[in-house]
């Protein structure tokens, strides 16, 4: 003798409405986060454009040593090879007697920019 049985579990009509209200509330924050997300993209890569491509007699010295600093970073790849460049740079800065920048690229080291304290610039 063999049995076969079935069951089919739903849930209760409130239930239903309530996961349909909450899936639609997801889906309409995805949708918000996307679209946010290439509106940020789209405005970064337009101030990048406009920022690179400024006429030279508006470059600074300091806008160029930051651009080659900037350069220099990204030709190393490696997350310990950035690190160990960071460490340097708080050294360098800390040796340079600016404490408050050393700490800066200390936070760097750990993965993080550091939050600019009240007052502090």
């Amino acid at each position: 003798m063999e049995f076969t049985a079935q069951l089919a579990l739903e849930l209760l009509p409130d239930d239903r409405a309530a996961v349909a209200a909450l899936l639609a509330a997801q889906r309409r924050q995805s949708v918000s986060d996307i679209l946010r997300q290439q509106k940020t993209d789209a405005l970064a890569a337009e101030l990048t454009h406009l920022i690179r491509h400024r006429p030279e007699n508006e470059r600074s010295v300091e806008y160029e040593a930051v651009e080659v600093l900037r350069e220099f970073l990204a030709s190393f790849p490696d997350h310990t090879q950035k690190r160990m460049l960071y460490t340097l740079m708080a050294a360098g800065m800390d040796s340079a007697q600016r404490p408050h920048h050393s700490a800066k690229a200390q936070a760097l080291v750990n993965g993080h920019a550091a939050a600019e304290p009240e007052g502090a610039s």
